[in-house]
């Protein structure tokens, strides 16, 4: 991997979008198994993200915040088939792409 490259994201890259409903975890299964996912919150409050399998819930409390307008890249083990992503407030649009490599939580 190049470093001048740290994140790979394709414009063709597999992306999914959820609607969130205000403090209930909706869970998808990740685009592809590429090993890294990008969330993007649009939103104006934070979204929370955590990494699973079929039965991942997020938390307020307990999951990765995405803040409001923001891009969180995430090393996604292969064992974790699922995303799971919640907001304490509001029903944001969270779009999640995969990509290969770069810096991620």
């Amino acid at each position: 991997m190049s470093l001048s490259n740290p994140l790979a994201f394709p414009s063709d890259a597999p992306t999914v979008q959820l609607t969130l409903i205000a403090a209930t975890s909706v869970r998808v299964e990740t685009p592809s198994s590429e090993g890294v996912i990008s969330v993007y919150n649009s939103h104006t409050a934070a979204v929370f993200v955590k990494t699973g399998d079929v039965t991942v819930n997020a938390t307020l409390t307990t999951s990765v915040p995405v803040p409001p307008g923001a891009i969180r890249n995430f090393r996604v083990p292969a064992e974790h088939t699922h995303i799971a992503v919640i907001s304490a407030a509001g029903t944001p649009v969270i779009t999640i792409s995969s990509g290969l490599g770069g810096t991620s939580v």
